[in-house]
């Protein structure tokens, strides 16, 4: 009994280690997916394979160990997975101090980072060791079950399921940021092609600004979800909507800065007009295709309609039908306005294109987050 005991109180001391080993990885891991180059570099070239078949296979590995961490049930081996994995690492740690240093455009704290992170390694390890040994004994030792009396259990009920309700919430105040995050894109969107066909430098200014205040909350957004991830161990659908939310705020902070870039060309370009007379109520009409596929957008992060999402495909076909028209209206032997009108109207029509493209791939990611199916099984076109 004694033993069990102490082994208990050393597992709940040994659980804010894990916690914390578990955010360290669930972080990593994610970035080995979303910003892979940086790992791919620092993969020893001696190694068979392309390198980021290590990067992805090194990021599988810690989002598993960090998922085990912070379950009760698996935490104990995660301790000496973690332990290994801390190990395996460190060689690829080692190549990437060797290169820098060896690097001259590297600045010399870089290259003390890259030196002093080595010995980091040995407290990691320590700490999974600690994990691990915390939970030695608790199967082995089981304490005796004693008779409770009913009203006892109640309030692990009630606390339960208040733990819940709480997990719950945050889970709707992740969806409400994204909402928050597309609603500002659709008005983004119209203030960027209001001055872009008015020649109105203040409000692309103010567009501008918009837009980087709209791509600094993917910062909060992804806090948010990376929180939920390592704290609460969503499975299933609930671990579906975290991953997924992860990858709308890509979406969403893309379509932010395709729409500072329109404001860019609107604030280059004055005085003068950035838009031919020519070509100007085809611009006029992919404006305002773009306005009701980010409205659109909004209106499937709120209700996860199918028919909604399929929608979205819909009117992005007339954004293309725009976006080709444009292009031939460019190529024409008509056009006399010069190559460098050429040009901006070329990268005007495929932000816009581009951000209808991102629109539809929100609408398609937030029914899969919500059902776990999309409209269709044809992606979304990518960049």
């Amino acid at each position: 009994m004694a033993e069990s005991i102490r082994a208990g109180a050393g597992e709940s001391s040994a659980a804010p280690t894990a916690r914390r080993l578990a955010v360290l990885l669930f972080g990593v891991g994610i970035l080995h997916f979303r910003t892979p180059r940086p790992f791919d570099s620092v993969i020893p070239a001696r190694l068979p394979g392309r390198p980021r078949l290590y990067t992805h296979g090194s990021g599988v590995a810690e989002l598993v160990v960090a998922t085990a961490l912070v379950t009760p049930r698996t935490r104990r081996r995660a301790g000496r997975w973690a332990a290994w994995l801390f190990l395996a690492i460190f060689p690829a740690n080692v190549q990437m101090a060797v290169d820098w240093l060896r690097n001259d455009r590297i600045p010399a704290s870089l290259k003390a980072v890259a030196l002093a992170r080595l010995p980091l390694q040995i407290p990691l390890v320590l700490a999974a060791r600690k994990v691990h040994r915390a939970g030695n004994g608790r199967h082995w030792a089981r304490p005796p079950v004693e008779p409770r009396e009913p009203a006892a259990r109640c309030p692990d009920t009630r606390d339960d399921g208040r733990v819940r309700t709480r997990y719950h919430d945050h889970l709707e105040q992740l969806a409400d940021q994204l909402r928050v995050m597309c609603a500002r894109n659709r008005e983004a969107i119209a203030m960027a092609t209001e001055a872009l066909l008015g020649a109105d430098l203040e409000l692309a200014e103010r567009t501008i600004d918009y837009c980087a205040e709209t791509v600094a909350m993917r910062e909060d957004t992804e806090h948010a979800a990376m929180t939920l991830l390592a704290l609460e161990a969503p499975v299933a659908g609930e671990l579906r909507r975290v991953v997924t939310a992860l990858q709308l705020v890509d979406d969403l902070t893309r379509m932010s800065a395709l729409t500072e870039h329109i404001a860019r060309a609107a604030r280059r370009r004055h005085p003068a007009d950035a838009v031919p007379e020519p070509v100007r109520t085809l611009v006029t009409h992919m404006g305002e295709t773009a306005v009701d596929l980010a409205d659109a957008a909004v209106g499937v992060l709120t209700t996860a309609d199918p028919g909604d999402a399929a929608d979205l495909d819909a009117r992005d076909d007339t954004m293309d039908d725009l976006h080709r028209d444009l292009l031939a209206a460019i190529l024409a032997d008509e056009w006399d306005n010069g190559t460098a009108a050429a040009v901006d109207v070329t990268l005007l029509g495929r932000y816009y294109e581009r951000f209808a493209d991102h629109a539809v791939e929100v609408g398609r990611r937030t029914l899969y987050m919500t059902t776990g199916h999309r409209p269709d099984d044809t992606p979304a076109h990518s960049g």
